[in-house]
């Protein structure tokens, strides 16, 4: 009986594309499903309910004790940096590697991972490479490399050896080509989290979200994301950046049924963000998001703005006007704006107009923006019938 384990760190996006996943193999005659959870090693619970509904073993490698934030790093800080890679070689040396070593002992025909380059998943495609277990990288979010400033060549994702890619689209492939992976290895599959969007109404779900808070006439989505720890910029410039954005919103809060959402990242601190935002004297037109779906919100939202986050992509599918806002030494990361199917808002300087009038605009797509999408995905639906085939000709290949 073929066995295949999942290794996932978010309860977030890589539960929404795993569970799909999980659902259908399901389905396959004689198939063994494991769930390997590092979610306690960011601070973040194991998200045991989602897949025993599916009755599926869901394994926490660490107890819940280990780490008190899943706040995201500093990597603006060299000594943190420093300070931080040693205690990851001795977290790998100690625990993590001795906890992967002993659950793979029983040797999965396949692991399924969300990532090959971040810590710790660079460290576990090479011990799967050393022990020859085959594991599929299954894209995670957008790609683009992180800024020279980290002088790591180990962050390009795709690099780690994987036997083959499940990439959203065409974009991404060509970004695993330019990591130098060939391109028989890389399948156009889209991304399975995706697939509900088109299909689901979310007017129910987005009503009870805005009763709840209390939402306004027009209502602005900051999506933001750790760009702190992917190198762009320390943890105390990130939160600097987004309170100059939002003092420079002033004119915009005049108007009382105005409002700011912001989305946080699951490894970023609710307590920074709502501090930056108490000390506006409009802060009551603000509010910061942690816990609260993704989906809902865009759907009741009337324009979004991003750092560079894989929500800025769903955003645009939502049929939102998307901004980008500069990250000073970075630009604008990613490539919404380069492609045109975003609008700039530079990190000084005047930016209400602009938002003003992206929060009016109509329910519409540019041919920009629709071109984007068709670039960056593949495909729109089916994502997750897609990487099961893939899953199924690897284990047939492998016979």
């Amino acid at each position: 009986m073929p066995r295949i384990d999942f290794l996932l760190s978010s309860p977030g996006h890589h539960v929404e594309t795993f569970l799909p996943l999980v659902h259908r193999l399901r389905e396959q005659p004689e198939m063994s499903l494991r769930v390997l959870s590092l979610c306690e090693l960011r601070g973040l619970a194991s998200p045991t309910g989602a897949f025993e509904a599916l009755d599926v073993d869901l394994v926490r490698l660490f107890p819940a004790s280990l780490r008190s934030s899943p706040s995201s790093g500093n990597w603006g800080d060299p000594g943190s940096s420093r300070r931080r890679q040693i205690a990851r070689r001795l977290l790998w040396q100690m625990l993590l590697g001795p906890a992967i070593r002993w659950n793979l002992v029983s040797r999965p025909d396949l692991v399924v991972v969300p990532n090959d380059h971040a810590y710790p998943y660079d460290r576990i495609c090479r011990l799967l490479r050393r022990q020859q277990i085959p594991f599929l990288l299954v894209q995670e979010g957008i790609r683009f490399d992180p800024p020279e400033s980290t002088g790591s060549t180990e962050l390009r994702q795709g690099t780690g050896g994987s036997h083959a890619i499940a990439a959203w689209g065409r974009s991404s492939a060509r970004y695993f080509v330019a990591s130098g992976v060939s391109e028989d290895r890389i399948a156009l599959t889209g991304c399975p989290r995706f697939d509900s969007i088109q299909s689901t109404d979310w007017k129910p779900s987005s009503a009870a979200l805005a009763t709840d808070f209390d939402l306004g006439e027009v209502n602005l989505l900051f999506l933001s994301n750790p760009i702190d720890d992917l190198g762009f910029c320390s943890s105390k410039e990130k939160l600097e950046l987004f309170q100059g954005f939002v003092e420079r919103l002033a004119p915009l809060f005049r108007d009382p049924g105005w409002r700011l959402l912001v989305k946080l990242h699951p490894r970023e601190s609710r307590e920074d963000f709502q501090l930056v935002c108490d000390a506006f004297p409009y802060a009551r037109q603000i509010l910061v998001l942690d816990r609260e779906p993704l989906h809902p919100l865009l759907s009741l939202a009337d324009a979004a703005v991003t750092f560079g986050s894989s929500a800025g992509l769903e955003a645009l599918l939502f049929g939102l006007p998307l901004a980008v806002l500069e990250v000073p030494g970075a630009g604008y990361l990613h490539d919404f704006v380069k492609s045109g199917a975003a609008r700039k808002l530079p990190a000084e300087g005047k930016i209400a107009p602009v938002l003003a009038g992206m929060t009016s605009e109509p329910d519409s797509r540019s041919p920009l923006v629709e071109s984007y999408l068709d670039e960056s995905l593949a495909f729109r639906s089916d994502a997750a019938k897609r990487v099961v085939d893939l899953v199924v000709d690897i284990l047939n290949d492998r016979r």
